[in-house]
């Protein structure tokens, strides 16, 4: 039986890896996505083309937070050095049409923990979602 599990990430090269080596031994429940890699706008873009491209659409998206919690955003912070100015430079990402949720991240994590059983919480992110 798979572990259920929600990912938080800030979608670049390496939490698209996380996100599809994880579908094969947990049970993803969401994936919850954050300001880090790439703007919050980039990273869940990254994160709805990962669950398309994977054909993994059944998985909900919910966006979270836009900026760190306790320090003044840095552009120079945001992985662009590593990444890419869009979190997964080098092909053309065409825009996915899987939709996100309405709901924030953090309830979305918070309803989630609830209502599952032995529920994980898998960041590979900023912890700004995790924290608030």
């Amino acid at each position: 039986m798979k572990t259920p599990a929600i990912i938080d990430c800030d979608p670049g090269h390496d939490d698209v890896m996380a996100i599809l080596l994880g579908a094969r031994t947990m049970d993803i429940k969401g994936i919850t996505t954050v300001f880090g890699n790439a703007s919050l706008p980039l990273t869940t873009k990254n994160a709805r083309f990962t669950v398309e491209l994977a054909d993994l659409r059944h998985i909900p998206i919910a966006a979270g937070h836009d900026r760190p919690l306790l320090r003044e955003n840095n552009s120079a912070d945001d992985g662009s050095r590593v990444h890419g100015k869009t979190g997964l430079d080098g092909p053309t990402i065409p825009e996915p049409t899987v939709p996100v949720l309405e709901e924030h991240a953090v309830d979305f994590i918070y309803r989630t923990a609830k209502e599952t059983p032995n529920f994980h919480l898998v960041p590979v992110g900023p912890l700004t979602n995790i924290a608030v």
